[in-house]
């Protein structure tokens, strides 16, 4: 579901944090954590747009 849907590569680790107790939790925090996966995302390719000028932002890619 999480590489289906959000191309999101389910490690062991991912999946100890997100299943939960019913199908119901596990799913509020499938999505709790793709959205901290997409804002993450969406700060990192903000950054690489920012950082277009090569000497600026070499140390902070």
């Amino acid at each position: 579901m999480l590489q289906e849907n959000h191309k999101i590569t389910a490690t062991q680790d991912i999946l100890d944090f997100i299943v939960g107790k019913t199908a119901e939790d596990t799913n509020l925090r499938i999505e709790k954590l793709v959205s901290i996966i997409k804002a993450d995302r969406k700060a990192v390719e903000a950054e690489r747009t920012f950082c277009r000028a090569p000497k600026k932002c070499i140390n902070n890619i």
